[in-house]
């Protein structure tokens, strides 16, 4: 979406980043009053875990828009983890918590300013340093989100962590930044994403449908309690994730403490009642949920107001024991005092509603529900509708020596999703009235997903990515070639005895207007081989202006004189670098 570049502000003496957003994204007709209104919002957001903006403009002559912002000294987290991964190295669980802690009070304090970031990734996640954590890129996504995403249903986020309705074209909510929090909580924890595929759909897809798997799975040291916090994090139900980012701090600090459940029912060592009952964790969920508004906005009421800490769900309720009943249930006696009461009333009166519902129509309706979430792991749209139950019975003529029998019913105590009870009632003594109630609810707890929708996307992001790749220009120049033989003594003379290996020290400079992000590569074109490798990738992300060094292993050929081979620089999405292949000489002698 945008260019940064460091540069410095002469009147205070400091250096800034200043973020140049494409020119492609002004073709949307109400970006500039749009970049205006999100920029101000920006602007005001003052947190130690936020980086800075400073000022925000227009440069008309040349159609680009702006902001001047803090400069961070330090990597993103997602250059840490990449070179943890290099590594072969696992993040402690104390930094894990504390880096998920100060991004979730990021997250808190623009909640409650009603900003969402609906792009939260470690690639937004940098480390200054002091070892801070500083959350970037804030509104960039409403700003970017114009005409042209919203008229095909576009959707605004990174597929890897892309919460499970922001896969579906909703804009999401806090809860949403939360999942991405816990996938990014999942990755550090594990040194895996929970989810991959070959194509941005694929992870979609899984991310709708799949369970996320125990970081305990992966990596068995992590603490049973933390393993809860990221799975419930996860939640493909944005009402069973936590609610707020001041719920997920709570229990960071109870972790931290020692006083969050270890388990269901299982409390740590000297920890009192009184702590587990205020454990978000430990408690039974709610059996009610709060409606989630088609805008996807979340509610608010008054047990959760703006910027207070949040009373834990369930908090305020305990668990019970009561002694089991032996003998047959309450329920069935009182059920077959009213099966009878309704007989002897159909009997008294025959037009009553005894006899309407023993022999008549019935009819139940069921409340249409505006708004149905995720359900065991799948999705249903904000949309859906319940469809009433509709319930009919029939008259069935019998010969009059059928014999008299009582009423029978048998009782379903609610609707399930997939329901078939059936009601008989024979009445004395020449017609047997046979209802035959048949509910056929509508209920879909499970999506249909428009994969066409979806597709059209995904496209609509690599089109976007591609039109990014055109305003950029790769190139490279040499800066060194240092050659050596296999004991690693410098040759000055450039000459190999034939047959021999050889290792070349390449130094290019990125001279481009872009990065080359990490596998880039140095591929094979044509000439002489020297026995290496078809495909030498790039370990690091190299920035504009820095310089990267090929350490390229070779072997002599077998005649003497110049021998060249010609080899291409790529990015990683195999775009060429630089208009001239790269050229390989040595000398050989001793054929």
């Amino acid at each position: 979406m945008a260019e940064v570049y460091k540069a410095y502000q002469t009147n205070l003496d400091r250096f800034v980043a200043i973020k140049i957003l494409h020119a492609f994204l002004a073709d949307d007709p109400e970006f500039k009053s749009r970049f205006e209104k999100e920029a101000r919002n920006i602007a005001k957001l003052r947190h130690a875990n936020i980086v800075q903006v400073y000022d925000f403009e227009n440069d008309t002559e040349h159609e680009s828009y702006y902001m001047v912002m803090e400069l961070v000294d330090g990597p993103t987290l997602k250059e840490v983890l990449a070179q943890l991964a290099d590594d072969e190295k696992m993040m402690t669980v104390e930094e894990v918590v504390r880096i998920v802690r100060e991004s979730a009070s990021a997250l808190s304090y623009a909640h409650n300013l009603n900003m969402i970031h609906r792009d939260v990734k470690p690639a937004n996640l940098m480390l200054d340093s002091n070892n801070r954590v500083v959350l970037t890129d804030f509104g960039i996504a409403k700003i970017v989100t114009g005409v042209q995403f919203t008229a095909s249903g576009g959707m605004v986020g990174t597929p890897a962590y892309m919460a499970p309705e922001q896969g579906l074209g909703e804009q999401g909510d806090e809860r949403s930044d939360l999942y991405s929090l816990g996938v990014i909580f999942y990755q550090m924890l594990t040194g895996k994403l929970p989810y991959d595929g070959d194509t941005p759909l694929a992870v979609i897809l899984k991310h709708l449908n799949e369970p996320v798997r125990s970081t305990r799975e992966v990596r068995p040291d992590v603490p049973e309690a933390l393993d809860r916090v990221v799975v419930k994090l996860m939640a493909k139900d944005p009402n069973d994730r936590y609610q707020t980012a001041t719920e997920l701090i709570a229990d960071l600090d109870r972790f931290e403490r020692g006083v969050l459940a270890n388990g269901e029912g299982d409390i740590a060592i000297g920890v009192s009642v009184a702590d587990v009952e205020r454990d978000t964790l430990a408690l039974p969920r709610p059996t009610t949920r709060r409606p989630t508004p088609a805008n996807g906005t979340r509610l608010r009421d008054a047990t959760n107001p703006p910027g207070l800490r949040s009373q834990p769900i369930g908090a305020a309720t305990r668990p019970t024991t009561r002694p089991q009943r032996r003998g047959i249930p309450l329920w069935l006696w009182v059920l077959f005092s009213i099966l009878v009461g309704l007989g002897v009333w159909a009997a008294i009166f025959p037009g009553g509603i005894g006899s309407q519902l023993l022999g008549g129509t019935a009819t139940a309706t069921e409340a249409p529900t505006t708004a149905v979430a995720l359900i065991d792991g799948t999705a249903t749209p904000a949309n859906a509708t319940v469809t009433p139950l509709s319930l009919t019975a029939t008259e069935t003529p019998v010969p009059p020596s059928a014999t008299p029998q009582p009423p029978t019913r048998t009782p379903t105590t609610r609707p399930t999703n997939t329901p078939s009870p059936t009601a008989t009632a024979t009445r004395q003594p020449t017609v047997t009235y046979t209802p035959s109630i048949t509910p056929t609810p509508t209920i879909t707890p499970t999506a249909t997903i428009d994969f066409q929708a979806t597709r059209a996307q995904v496209e609509l992001a690599q089109t976007v990515q591609a039109m990014t790749l055109e305003a950029c220009t790769f190139d490279y120049a040499v800066e060194s070639r240092v050659l050596r033989d296999a004991n690693g003594d410098t040759i000055s003379d450039n000459a190999i005895q034939t047959g021999r290996d050889f290792t070349m020290d390449i130094t290019v400079r990125n001279t481009g207007t872009c990065a080359w992000e990490i596998n880039s590569s140095l591929r094979y074109l044509s000439g002489e081989f020297f026995d290496s490798e078809q495909i030498i990738l790039f370990d690091r992300r190299v920035g504009v202006a820095d310089t990267y060094t090929i350490h390229f292993n070779g072997r002599a050929p077998g005649q003497n004189g110049d021998s060249t081979g010609y080899w291409r620089l790529l990015t990683s999405r195999d775009l060429v670098i630089g208009r001239d292949p790269l050229e390989i000489t040595i000398r050989v002698f001793g054929a």
